[in-house]
């Protein structure tokens, strides 16, 4: 698998091949070194398949969704160079998984109308809050991956508590059940939620 990393920490440089990492901020969208910087991603677009590419976010939780949104659009952007673009089929959008809480759903999908969220449990080895925990713990990890890939094609693992719900063609957690009144699995956080008739959706238990 070929990656480039577009990182705002330079001391990521000496862990990556040379050509293959570009010191970046996302938030401004700024390239340091921009005269290579910049034609080194698009010639890594341009010499990509186009159905192969894949971009992958993981910004820090408290950065604006609008600022981080208007970086992704322009990345794409910067993509519209391979040769199997077309401009007939309209603005370039890569597949994208962006990495981020659960509980910031509505401003992803606000900013980023294509996007849904996938129930994968993001966990992090050395992270103190988001460290995967024992079975037996009632937190899990709120991390989640918002995206544009359709939820259908993203195959969870069914050994580690998620299950495909024909209703909703995605994979869930075991635990979110499908409400038939919302017609959705409703649950966000792994945990069970219940229908209130008097709020017309489904709360958490």
């Amino acid at each position: 698998m070929d990656s480039i990393l577009l990182d705002l920490d330079h001391r990521y440089a000496q862990f990556n091949d040379e050509g293959r990492f570009i010191h970046y901020n996302m938030f401004n969208h700024h390239f340091f070194e921009e005269d290579l910087a910049k034609p080194l991603l698009q010639n890594f677009f341009e010499n990509s398949k186009l159905n192969s590419l894949l971009v992958v976010l993981d910004p820090p939780f408290g950065g604006l969704v609008e600022v981080l949104a208007a970086s992704v659009r322009k990345i794409w952007k910067l993509a519209d160079c391979n040769k199997d673009y077309k401009d007939s089929e309209g603005p370039l959008e890569l597949p994208t998984f962006w990495i981020f809480p659960y509980f910031m759903e509505s401003h992803i999908v606000e900013e980023m109308p294509s996007f849904n969220m996938c129930e994968l449990k993001v966990n992090y080895d050395n992270h103190p809050l988001y460290k995967k925990r024992h079975s037996s713990s009632a937190k899990t990890s709120p991390v989640r991956i918002f995206t544009n890939v359709p939820l259908r094609d993203i195959v969870l693992p069914e050994d580690e508590g998620y299950r495909y719900c024909e209703k909703c063609e995605r994979y869930v957690s075991e635990s979110n059940v499908h409400c038939e009144l919302c017609n959705d699995c409703t649950s966000k956080d792994g945990r069970i939620w219940l229908h209130c008739s008097l709020c017309n959706k489904c709360v958490k238990k």
